[in-house]
């Protein structure tokens, strides 16, 4: 598998028990959810104009290290997101699609154990255990020690977002234009 990368990084130490577990979440028009660590952010949802589903990561310091000139430069939007459908790709502009936040929008963890509660036992963000996998069409995420890693099972194009938030991967098959923005 060919493999482009910007800086991959360890998670120094290990924050849950690893499970080994898949969760089916078709049913839900989207599933949003964090890494343990809280650094990175992901959400598979469906896009019914192209009638698939896609897989999206993020994070506050991925900012840093995404391309500049992958967007249209007059529209002033940059890069905020990696995304993988039947190929790899960056995301531009606007708001950022995986909001891990409990809500009446994003509840496909209520009554599991992934709802984490934050300081004031309240359903805080949903929170994807390392070894645990979400599923939904042919989209997959999988939460690991040093990251979370989506894939697409039909093409096998996948994207990474390490646990620290501060590097990505994209691997192959990448969108021609993205292609020229990784090394």
């Amino acid at each position: 598998m060919d493999v482009a990368t910007a800086g991959r990084s360890e998670l120094s130490e290990p924050r849950l028990v690893v499970r080994d577990e898949t969760v089916d979440v078709t049913r839900f028009e989207h599933a949003d959810f964090k890494h343990p660590s809280g650094n990175a952010s992901c959400s598979i949802y469906r896009d019914d104009e192209a009638s698939a589903t896609r897989a999206l990561c993020t994070s506050n310091d991925l900012f840093a290290t995404l391309p500049r000139g992958f967007c249209d430069e007059l529209s002033g939007i940059g890069v905020n997101a990696i995304v993988v459908a039947d190929t790899a790709t960056f995301q531009c502009g606007g708001d950022v699609a995986a909001w891990a936040e409990i809500s009446d929008y994003n509840n496909w963890s209520l009554g599991t154990d992934f709802a984490a509660l934050n300081g004031w036992g309240i359903l805080g963000d949903a929170v994807l255990p390392v070894g645990t996998t979400l599923k939904s069409g042919t989209s997959a995420c999988t939460s690991h020690s040093d990251g979370i890693r989506c894939e697409n099972s039909e093409t096998g194009a996948g994207i990474w977002v390490s646990a620290q938030g501060d590097a990505y991967l994209l691997e192959e098959p990448i969108d021609p234009k993205a292609a020229r923005f990784v090394d």
